[in-house]
């Protein structure tokens, strides 16, 4: 079982909306897959709206797993839409988590039933998402190519070494730029970016394509609403690059 985390500090940059994309097009593939909402917004349990609205909503969320020790396992929607896809509800009130640990031993109770655990986060350094991290085998951090979000990642950088030396070891992290327009402007960021920092990143990038929220608006990913658009298989690029890194 591998555990992928999405996270920035920095908010809008596409964390979510990867966050599903990427664990669908793994699930297409024949992984099992779990989802876990770390955000209290809830963003990533919204896109299984339609299930959740059909069910009795007996089992617990991400709150009661941590804070009342329900188990995982017992916790956990299995999707109708999507085959091999998991989900853990989020919570829209903030989660205590006792220790940085913590959501790494609660995923242990079902590692050996999924391939690929994914984690949303919010964009921030507390608790749930320093468990995310911590938990991760690989961090990605999406960045849209605006002055804002590169220079956050000076910041983001910073506090992912502090997450290392919680572990007491590396940590696989890797930047995906998203929202990739053809226009000069973003192309010379580009550039920039690949040539002149060395933060470590993906060989590819997402376009930018309102093809993506039109299959956010219908509840599906990009492989089920327009599986042969060019953001499709940005995304299945990038599951490639994720499966061949992760395999290292």
């Amino acid at each position: 079982m591998k555990i992928i985390t999405l996270w920035n500090q920095k908010g809008g940059v596409g964390k979510t909306t990867i966050s599903f994309n990427l664990g669908t097009t793994l699930s297409n593939r024949g992984n099992k897959v779990l989802f876990i909402d770390l955000d209290p917004q809830s963003n990533l349990t919204y896109f299984f709206d339609p299930e959740i609205k059909n069910l009795k909503l007996g089992k617990a969320d991400v709150k009661k797993v941590i804070e009342e020790e329900k188990t995982l396992k017992s916790s956990l929607y299995k999707s109708k839409r999507f085959s091999n896809i998991s989900y853990l509800r989020g919570c829209y009130t903030e989660v205590e988590f006792p220790n940085v640990t913590t959501l790494r031993e609660r995923i242990s109770e079902v590692e050996d039933e999924f391939d690929y655990v994914i984690i949303d986060c919010h964009p921030d350094f507390h608790k749930a998402s320093m468990n995310a991290l911590y938990a991760a085998d690989m961090i990605i951090v999406p960045v849209l190519l605006d002055g804002f979000s590169v220079s956050n990642l000076n910041l983001v950088t910073s506090n992912l070494l502090k997450i290392e030396d919680a572990k007491g070891g590396n940590i696989n992290y890797r930047v995906v730029v998203n929202r990739l327009s053809r226009t000069k402007d973003k192309r010379e960021k580009l550039d920039d970016l690949y040539n002149h920092h060395d933060y470590p990143l993906f060989n590819m990038c997402l376009g930018d394509t309102s093809k993506v929220n039109s299959a956010l608006s219908v509840f599906k990913p990009l492989s089920m609403h327009r599986r042969s658009s060019g953001i499709a298989e940005d995304f299945n690029a990038l599951t490639n690059e994720v499966v061949e890194r992760l395999g290292e």
